[in-house]
């Protein structure tokens, strides 16, 4: 085995044991190898979702568990194929059977292929009402009527001089031109 420090490899060595499970050691060099995995499966590759206005977020790990993010098939296929082949680089694998494909508001039916194999859709398609149903929100047109609501509730407190009191009863006086009728 060989180590990399500073930019360069170490002189061979031998491992004579290994990590045990209960072991902290296991714990944060299996979370470093899954780090360098994702940073080197989504860098330079910009098929994530926009996150920002200048960022775009890839994936979202937590311990063991992965989830990556594309906006369309073809992205998710070639950002799966890379986390395959460099994940192989290290002795790890996908496993197919705890894989799933969740796809949102979409109506592309091909599945994701791992090294040959379909992963599994179940037909998760999940629809935009659904998530925030899920997930306690409201729509955001109730959640926006709401605060605008909340803020013109608060307005009739505020001093007779506030321009926000006075947007409240302002009336723009037009001055028409009007026809003249000739008197008979």
């Amino acid at each position: 085995m060989q180590g990399y420090h500073a930019g360069q490899m170490s002189e061979s060595f031998e491992v004579k044991t290994g990590v045990r499970q209960g072991c902290l050691l296991s714990s944060f060099l299996f979370l470093l190898v899954i780090d360098w995995i994702m940073r080197t499966t989504t860098s330079d590759r910009n098929n994530g979702i926009q996150w920002t206005l200048l960022t775009q977020l890839d994936d979202l790990d937590f311990a063991d568990d992965l989830v990556l993010l594309s906006h369309n098939h073809s992205q998710m296929q070639d950002k799966t194929s890379h986390l395959v082949t460099t994940s192989a680089g290290t002795g790890l694998k996908i496993n197919l059977k705890k894989t799933e494909l969740i796809k949102i508001n979409t109506t592309v039916q091909l599945p994701v292929t791992v090294s040959g194999a379909s992963s599994t859709s179940d037909g998760l398609k999940r629809k935009n009402e659904e998530l925030w149903k899920r997930a306690g929100q409201e729509h955001l047109d109730i959640q926006i009527r709401r605060r605008n609501w909340g803020w013109i509730g608060h307005t009739p407190r505020k001093p007779p001089s506030s321009t926000t009191h006075q947007a409240l009863t302002w009336n723009p006086q037009y001055k028409r031109k009007t026809k003249k009728h000739p008197e008979a």
